[in-house]
């Protein structure tokens, strides 16, 4: 009796099972996508624990929330091709969880600028209410925009859930997902050159499928100059959520120069990279 009791004591305290993690596509066709998560492993800090450590998923390949207020939680995120001005959308097949008790999963602190960033105890975090499970939906997916004439969106699979104020968890150990994408495939503007044909293959995960849905080529009389047409002096990143980002000078600069060789006309390039004072640099939507 008493090996038993130690053995279910241990677990309590660490919040920790050794097994195998997958992440792995079950069926992919032009219509869809299915997934398939499994969690057998994984490590979730202890409200016990007087040392702060992070989560983690041996295995797979995970993103963290970063925005101030909301906990730390892990995600799953992959790239999709869809057909130009297409929706994709998400639903769940199967899913089953467990609920773990007395976890406690970091909070991102807010952030003051102080010339840096850093972080500011003084601000509050996000007041959930008492039986609210934070993210609300497991699975988020959009359209993001266009890589150079190709159309992609993502999706976001959340395999953990946290009530804050109760120190409660729910894992979800096995999801299965489908990802819907619509639009018109049948519409093939041909393998018209893009720079991300480089490295398609390894970014949207069903390229396969996905690689001739382009965007139609502007028609020629749209390239000749008029009113500053053919300047460019702006820079359009596209990102997955809301947070903290770092934009270094060779990430710039190595960018820039791989946008600007995919061109298929000449463009005045008013980016001067070696003369950009960051100080006066503008980000909007």
């Amino acid at each position: 009796m008493k090996k038993v009791f130690t053995a279910i004591l241990f677990c309590l305290i660490t919040t920790t099972v050794w097994g195998m993690n997958s992440f792995e596509i079950e069926k992919m066709t032009e219509d869809y996508i299915q997934v398939h998560l499994k969690i057998d492993e994984y490590n979730i800090p202890h409200t016990s624990e007087k040392t702060t450590s992070s989560i983690s998923l041996p295995g797979l390949e995970t993103n963290f929330v970063n925005t101030e207020g909301l906990p730390k939680l892990p995600f799953l995120s992959e790239n999709i091709g869809i057909p130009p001005e297409g929706k994709v959308s998400a639903s769940i097949i199967s899913q089953q969880f467990i609920l773990l008790q007395g976890v406690s999963i970091p909070v991102n602190h807010p952030y003051k600028d102080e010339g840096i960033l850093v972080p500011d105890p003084s601000r509050q975090f996000i007041d959930f209410p008492v039986k609210t499970f934070y993210p609300e939906n497991i699975i988020e997916s959009q359209a993001i925009g266009y890589m150079g004439n190709r159309y992609l969106g993502a999706f976001r699979i959340f395999p953990i859930q946290y009530n804050y104020t109760q120190k409660t968890a729910k894992l979800y150990t096995d999801i299965v997902v489908q990802i819907h994408i619509t639009g018109d495939k049948a519409k093939s503007y041909g393998r018209n050159a893009s720079y991300i044909d480089g490295f398609a293959d390894k970014m949207v995960i069903n390229n396969e499928f996905s690689k001739n849905w382009r965007k139609e080529k502007e028609p020629e009389a749209a390239t000749h100059k008029r009113q500053n047409e053919t300047e460019i002096s702006q820079f359009k990143f596209i990102i997955n959520e809301k947070g903290i980002y770092k934009i270094t000078y060779n990430y710039l600069k190595d960018t820039l120069q791989t946008w600007i060789d995919s061109l298929e006309t000449e463009y005045e390039i008013l980016l001067k990279i070696d003369e950009i004072n960051p100080k006066y640099l503008q980000l909007h939507n």
